[in-house]
């Protein structure tokens, strides 16, 4: 119960202090940079994108490639203080394990999850999902960067994925 309540005022707090306007991270710019130029048949959707005057950031890229489409969220959260408790690493790998329970309590319980290898610190994948829009789910975290990609395409998923990786800090 509590690591939900921390969970939810994190998510109030996150997204209380979100503006637009601020410098985009290198490695972001760098990460649309590597899709435009390598991935040239995928048409860049919709994107959105947030920055806080303290450096925490959302961003959202929507893309497709004839039928197949991929939904790439990037987020960093803030550290939580947690004096004396737990390390910042351990927060943020709480919060990941809860976000995942979350995601599992709401599938059919034939859809299984496999953990990716070389992901940044944690990576989980769901494919087959049978969904209506997206078949194949990927979450991942490299310490306070948190990554969700939704893709119809295993391929696509896992691609994207890896052009995400590959510039993360």
């Amino acid at each position: 119960m509590k690591k939900k309540l921390l969970f939810l005022f994190f998510i109030t707090f996150f997204c209380s202090t979100i503006s637009q306007g601020q410098d985009k991270p290198l490695w972001i710019t760098s990460f649309e940079n590597k899709l435009k130029q390598t991935e040239i048949d995928w048409k860049m959707g919709e994107t959105r994108e947030f920055q806080s005057k303290n450096g925490l950031y959302d961003y959202v890229f929507r893309l497709s490639s004839g039928t197949q489409r991929v939904s790439i969220h990037i987020n960093k959260l803030p550290d939580i203080p947690n004096p004396g408790k737990t390390s910042p690493e351990e927060t943020f790998k709480g919060i990941f394990k809860e976000m995942v329970t979350l995601f599992d309590n709401n599938l059919d319980k034939n859809v299984e999850k496999t953990t990716l290898e070389n992901f940044g610190n944690e990576g989980i994948i769901w494919a087959n999902l049978n969904k209506n829009i997206w078949t194949t789910i990927i979450k991942f975290r490299k310490y306070d960067i948190f990554v969700a990609i939704h893709s119809t395409s295993e391929e696509m998923a896992r691609k994207s994925a890896g052009y995400v990786v590959e510039q993360m800090p």
